[in-house]
């Protein structure tokens, strides 16, 4: 299966390092699609990763304006998404090397370690713009349910189907919006 951010947009999208671990980037950006699929549930984030090079699926992709309530709104896209989430698992992970001798930090004699609670702030802050980009994702699924049937099937039903391949109805408490 295909991610559907490589490393190279997610470096286009969040500020990080010229010179990034692309093995750990790629490792980040693959399992924050766990984490997307466990918002969008099973049947409909294979929906996407499946139709992802289809036109209908790129603006729900690369974000889109819609008309909601009679106002217009913007979202940025699953891959904006995918890439809070990836850049909150690439930070735990970005400073620790494993040797045959344990895990090791890296140090350099020009650099002085951030602080791990400046790294927590950080991972917090992600954390609420996350939930607040999948907020407005989530309206605009729920405004062109005729577009995307898989959603419009399991999001008609939340709550009522339980099982692992339909809509998660029980999402992160840190990403959920308690739309239903």
């Amino acid at each position: 299966m295909d991610n559907i951010l490589t490393h190279i947009e997610f470096a286009d999208i969040k500020q990080i390092s010229k010179k990034y671990d692309e093995d750990k980037l790629t490792q980040a950006i693959t399992e924050a699609h766990g984490d997307l699929q466990e918002i969008l549930g099973d049947a409909f984030f294979y929906d996407v990763v499946k139709n992802q090079e289809e036109v209908a699926y790129l603006p729900l992709l690369n974000g889109d304006e819609f008309i909601k309530d009679e106002f217009a709104l913007y979202h940025n896209g699953l891959k904006n998404l995918i890439a809070d989430y990836s850049y909150i698992r690439y930070l735990y992970q970005v400073n620790i090397n494993h040797t045959p001798f344990g895990l090791v930090g890296k140090n350099s004699n020009d650099s002085t370690p951030v602080d791990r609670n400046v790294i927590k702030d950080i991972i917090k802050q992600t954390n609420i713009d996350a939930s607040r980009k999948w907020s407005i994702i989530e309206d605009y699924l729920n405004e062109n349910k005729d577009t995307f049937l898989v959603w419009k099937k399991y999001s008609d039903g939340c709550g009522v189907d339980n099982s692992p391949s339909g809509f998660n109805s029980k999402r992160f408490t840190f990403f959920g919006t308690n739309k239903h």
